[in-house]
């Protein structure tokens, strides 16, 4: 067998492996963004709530509690970047990374309503991607609000869908969520 033969039976086997090993972690994902990632992979793209801004002048309660989140090692980050704001070809107006002990454990993104993105159709198409991705959900019509929740292993993925004006998914380890809530 040739040197070429050889590299090209051997090529499919690197890629495969690669893409295998990228999921090995048992991480799952939505789009390229994995749960369990470390905060520094992302943290030169990412405004920190600390519970200083301004905008929690005048409301310290809110602020201490942002603040104590923070001393708890519970961060959250608005998203500035660009690369992992699409999902299924929707952009994200706003995207949220949260982590707790500097480890990625929840990823909001929030769909709001415009000419490009109408959530009577975003919500119906993400539903049916990630019903594709992760088998039936669950789902609670409450008329105005509506929730599709699909659970795999100690992972939620959740679709709000409030009206037509706005629509977020959350990506969560549930796992993860639990010890959260205890510090709260």
């Amino acid at each position: 067998m040739s040197f070429h033969s050889k590299l090209l039976f051997i090529v499919p086997f690197i890629i495969l492996g690669r893409d295998l090993f990228a999921q090995d972690n048992g991480a799952i994902s939505v789009n390229e963004v994995r749960l369990h990632s470390p905060i520094e992979r992302f943290q030169d793209d990412l405004d920190f709530y600390t519970g200083n801004e301004s905008f929690y002048d005048g409301n310290e309660g809110l602020a201490a509690i942002v603040k104590r989140n923070w001393e708890n090692g519970l961060k959250e980050g608005v998203y500035y970047g660009e690369k992992y704001t699409e999902v299924n070809g929707y952009q994200a107006q706003k995207m949220s990374f949260i982590f707790f002990k500097d480890i990625l454990f929840k990823l909001r993104w929030t769909f709001q309503y415009s000419a490009e993105t109408k959530i009577s159709v975003l919500a119906p198409e993400l539903t049916t991607f990630l019903t594709s991705k992760f088998g039936e959900p669950e789902v609670n019509d409450f008329g105005f609000v509506k929730n599709t929740i699909w659970t795999k292993d100690n992972y939620k993925i959740m679709l709000f869908q409030e009206g037509k004006a706005i629509a977020t998914l959350e990506l969560r380890d549930d796992e993860i969520q639990k010890e959260v809530d205890e510090i709260k």
